[in-house]
């Protein structure tokens, strides 16, 4: 699975500089600096067309794509995380969904979420992950990574999973060749898993 993260970059930014360069992507994981706050009034009002416009970016590059950020509903803000692939929008995850089950099939693999610290939740873990995954996705909004590697390592030894975690400051992974954690603090890079 070949994976674009984009960290410190805003959607304008990638379209401009590096989207231009992109081929056969499977997966486009932007962080949380790239649409800080989303309005779901001000996309309703089409004052805003940021979803539209991941939907769009989705359908164009032929690939999925996720993107944390604050969504705003109503002055009621929410961490959430919105997924889209191939011009549709795969779903929406809120904080606080009641330990929610979120498993999707993403390019033909299927893809477990967690955001926040439902990583470290064993039981929601072990649910999501009943049936087989491919690839273990966390979005964390937090710098408290001590134990974020080798719980990473654990679900890979474990599933035989692809295992990355997002968080602000860089994208940890442990791909199923070798069980080894790997960092990447760049803004902008390409990885085959």
């Amino acid at each position: 699975m070949k994976v674009c993260v984009v960290r410190e970059k805003s959607l304008k930014e990638f379209n401009n500089t590096i989207k231009p360069n992109l081929q056969k992507i499977d997966l486009v994981l932007f962080s949380f600096n790239t649409i800080p706050q989303i309005s779901y009034e001000k996309e309703i009002l089409n004052e805003t067309s940021s979803i539209k416009q991941l939907i769009n970016l989705s359908k164009e590059l032929h690939t999925s794509i996720v993107i944390p950020s604050i969504f705003d509903l109503f002055d009621e803000k929410k961490f959430s995380v919105l997924i889209c692939e191939n011009g549709k929008l795969v779903d929406i995850i809120n904080e606080n969904e009641n330990n929610k089950i979120h498993l999707f099939m993403l390019n033909k693999k299927r893809v477990a979420f967690f955001t926040l610290n439902e990583i470290f939740k064993d039981e929601i873990v072990k649910q999501t992950m009943k049936g087989g995954v491919d690839i273990v996705l966390s979005i964390l909004d937090t710098q408290k990574t001590e134990l974020l590697g080798e719980k990473l390592k654990s679900l890979q030894k474990e599933y035989n999973a692809i295992c990355l975690a997002l968080t602000p400051k860089c994208l940890f992974s442990v791909s199923k060749e070798n069980n080894a954690l790997e960092t990447n603090f760049c803004n902008f890079f390409v990885k085959e898993f």
